[in-house]
């Protein structure tokens, strides 16, 4: 049995926007429900189609054993448009939109790779950010944007016109999701890892923008761990259910859409982080680089009937019921950046040393590539699909 505690707690002040009226105010509760039981399994066995490839599962010695790469798209390059690390990627409707940490700018490219636009500005007016840290696909396909700097999510549609924004602030403090946001349903919008500056594990919340709804937390409650405010670093919703990755550790927590939770999962990944490294010791920042060079939740994504959690050069399998499929499956490619219906997207780093998988090779030469043009080139974007 779970014990589920809920407390009424806090006022949240949420003002809604639009490019099109005023900003709205209003306020409205908030119910933390604090999960402080063992937990429960899931029944369900795997999926019949997984199970009877389970063989290609446990034989596969690196992650693109499962995930060939089928294509390669290249970015135009374009004055402009280069691209100096890609922070965040999406597909959208057709359309790639990536996020350049060094620029601080989304750019917007077709299906090919054909540069079509930087999505909004710089500014901190309407349609406009300064520090954009993540990007999500929105109901209704659209693209959100969060910029950290004014702690507030931006839509736009894919023909690049702004449709709205949403700003958070509570007690003077701006809220900062630190999890991927998951805006899949109009009437339900959930930000993980909201920032309460005081605890390492604070509120994952959702509510319904359009409407006075409650809010509702749920999630564990956790000391402060040198003074770090991040909360998670890994969200998913796999149907009805939320996973939620910590960053401590290589556990993944469950709950249903109401914050109810179900089951944590603890895949058996040798030399992981734990919470327990944190206790008792003062850590310099020498210590805590080491520690997070550990494996760690660092993202999970839902590939069909499969969620595929990221520990950093290590990927666990599950089904979506979180049976375990394959633990510790190596990969010497950059995690998975987004999911392209049953495809995964990842960079094909434009570094010499790099080496590249045969199917990668087979790509690129059908793009016409060539090694000497590597420090003029754009990212590229690899897509593999599972091969069951």
């Amino acid at each position: 049995m779970r014990l589920l505690v809920s407390v009424g707690i806090l006022v949240f002040t949420c003002m809604c926007g639009s490019s099109r009226d005023d900003t709205a105010k209003f306020h409205v509760g908030l119910k933390v429900q604090v999960e402080t039981s063992s937990p429960i399994l899931f029944p369900q066995p795997p999926f019949p189609d997984i199970q009877e490839k389970m063989g290609l599962f446990e034989n596969a010695t690196d992650f693109r054993d499962l995930f060939p790469t089928q294509e390669v798209v290249r970015l135009e390059a374009l004055e402009g448009a280069l691209i100096g690390y890609v922070e965040d990627l999406e597909f959208v409707d057709g359309f790639w939109f990536v996020l350049d940490r060094v620029q601080g700018l989304v750019f917007q490219f077709s299906r090919g790779g054909a540069f079509e636009r930087v999505l909004g500005s710089k500014g901190q007016g309407p349609g406009e950010y300064l520090h954009p840290t993540q990007l999500f696909p929105c109901f209704g396909n659209q693209i959100g944007v969060f910029d950290s700097s004014n702690a507030k999510i931006l839509v736009y549609n894919v023909n690049g016109k702004f449709i709205r924004q949403l700003s958070y602030q509570h007690q003077g403090f701006m809220i900062i999701p630190n999890g991927s946001i998951l805006w899949n349903d109009q009437e339900r919008l959930i930000l993980p890892g909201f920032d309460s500056y005081n605890k390492a594990a604070p509120w994952h919340v959702r509510f319904n923008p359009q409407s006075e709804e409650d809010l509702v937390g749920f999630g564990k409650r956790e000391e402060p761990l040198f003074k770090s405010p991040w909360s998670v670093t890994a969200t998913c919703q796999v149907g009805e259910t939320i996973w939620i990755g910590s960053p401590y550790s290589t556990e993944i927590s469950v709950y249903d859409l109401d914050g109810n939770f179900l089951t944590q999962l603890r895949p058996a990944i040798p030399n992981a982080l734990s919470l327990d490294d944190f206790k008792d010791t003062p850590q310099s920042r020498e210590q805590r680089r080491a520690l997070f060079k550990r494996p760690r939740c660092q993202s999970i994504q839902q590939v069909g009937n499969l969620v595929l959690a990221y520990f950093g050069r290590i990927y666990s399998i599950f089904d979506t019921h979180g049976n375990l499929i394959r633990s510790n499956l190596p990969t010497q490619q950059w995690p998975i950046l987004c999911v392209m219906e049953d495809q995964v997207v990842t960079l094909l780093p434009t570094l010499e040393k790099h080496l590249y998988h045969p199917q990668e090779l087979q790509a690129l030469i059908k793009l016409g590539w060539k090694e000497e043009d590597l420090e003029n080139d754009n990212s590229y974007l690899a897509i593999g699909k599972l091969q069951l």
